[in-house]
């Protein structure tokens, strides 16, 4: 559903966006520009003066081979892309020049501690994991960043904390509700699916429209988030994981819905 452009950025949220990017930054994408994964890479590029270089479709030799030949210092993938990448990586009789990558950018889920554990080893760069919504814009609502991304300190399956220019709460029914840095200003030709979206006092929900539910989470005692599992009104087969970020989130975390026209939620594992 199409989307008005989100507001211009302040400054200090843009530099927080683009993670550590460093100015003339050598950037690549085979991810469509239109969605939140797409965009953002491309603003990255925008705030930091940065080049990129665009791939009309994924395939993971010649994404690695341009990963080398240009010399690419950051990319942003979802964890299955960074699967087939490092899977090329490790194929090759002889390992591609990869010594200029400095980050990857991921997001969709989390990304698996077995996964990590190989990619870092393989592809010898760090990880940083933004959640946002094509809504919200490219501008994160929260990040789980590089040092968080050691199996040890239990952090994973979170979507990390919310980034500068974001306000982060949970609804009553624990939706994820967000106000701040790139509001949205409406859907397309459609006020009533921009009504369900946004509260009265100004907080977006992400993904709420056409009476489908948005997104739900629960905080730790550190502040991060932990993911939940979605079920899609009308929609068989298994629930959807999604993450989040919330602040001030209740201690019971997620409840379970009773309308018959909303998705029930649960607790992963439980």
């Amino acid at each position: 559903m199409p989307a008005g452009p989100p507001a211009p950025c302040s400054t200090p949220t843009a530099a927080s966006a683009s993670g550590n990017a460093a100015p003339a930054c050598r950037h690549l994408s085979a991810l469509p520009l239109f969605p939140v994964a797409g965009l953002a890479n491309l603003c990255y590029v925008l705030f930091t003066g940065g080049h990129l270089h665009l791939l009309g479709s994924f395939d993971p030799a010649v994404f690695v081979g341009e990963l080398a030949s240009r010399r690419i210092q950051l990319t942003q993938l979802v964890p299955t892309l960074i699967h087939a990448v490092t899977q090329e990586v490790s194929s090759r009789a002889e390992p591609p020049d990869l010594s200029d990558l400095t980050e990857i950018v991921y997001g969709a889920s989390p990304i698996r501690p077995d996964l990590l554990e190989r990619a870092v080893t393989v592809l010898g760069c760090r990880f940083r994991q933004n959640y946002a919504s094509t809504e919200t814009g490219p501008l994160p609502i929260s990040s789980l960043a590089p040092q968080d991304h050691d199996p040890a300190r239990g952090r994973l399956a979170t979507a990390g904390r919310p980034s500068l220019g974001w306000e982060v709460r949970l609804g009553d029914q624990g939706e994820i509700q967000v106000r701040g840095a790139a509001p949205l200003p409406g859907y397309w030709r459609d006020p009533d699916a921009t009504s369900r979206a946004v509260t009265a006092d100004g907080f977006q929900v992400p993904g709420r429209h056409h009476r489908r539910p948005g997104a739900a989470a629960q905080r730790d005692r550190q502040g991060a988030a932990r993911r939940a599992a979605r079920a899609v009104p009308g929609r068989p087969g298994p629930a959807r994981l999604v993450t989040a970020a919330c602040a001030g989130a209740p201690a019971a975390g997620i409840r379970t819905r009773g309308s018959p026209r909303s998705a029930s939620w649960r607790v992963p594992g439980s």
